[in-house]
């Protein structure tokens, strides 16, 4: 167990929540692994919030898409653990999920929603550009993301 993030149900929203950092001082606040979690225990650990001083990944890079998470999801259900342990491995469900992380996973969500692409095309060239997510070489996956893509933009067109 390494990535742990808070996550949406409501909203199959996630976000990066501290990799180990996490894992280690939220537990010690009350804020379960692999449960449900309330935004003010996790607003309380005074611990989660202080990390080392050469820590600037957290404070940078972390922190605020936590503090602009759990501001925007925190009175709806949330969620702590690995990824795996909200959306379903063993299925393409997860491309439903969108990360609002500093530096997010590509799915489907994002390319339409974040950066408000519209063709599948679009979705190629940025790939190429960028980064190629774990899942765009694998035909299968890759058939189940534009499925998912295209039914996003047409939602948001209508």
């Amino acid at each position: 167990m390494n990535d742990v993030y808070f996550a949406c149900m409501q909203c199959l929203v996630y976000v990066d929540a501290g990799y180990r950092w996490a894992a280690f001082t939220l537990p010690d606040a009350g804020v379960q692994l692999e449960s449900q979690i309330k935004a003010d225990a996790v607003d309380a650990a005074h611990e989660y919030w202080n990390p080392p001083d050469d820590s600037n990944w957290l404070r940078d890079g972390i922190f605020p898409a936590v503090r602009k998470f759990l501001k925007s999801h925190g009175e709806h259900e949330l969620f702590f653990g690995e990824h795996e342990s909200f959306a379903n491995p063993d299925s393409t469900d997860w491309f439903d999920w969108l990360e609002v992380s500093e530096d997010p996973n590509p799915s489907p969500r994002f390319f339409a929603e974040t950066l408000g692409l519209v063709t599948w095309s679009s979705v190629r060239d940025w790939v190429k550009a960028n980064r190629f997510p774990w899942w765009w070489s694998l035909p299968e996956y890759q058939d189940s993301a534009r499925t998912r893509f295209e039914a996003i933009v047409r939602r948001r067109s209508q």
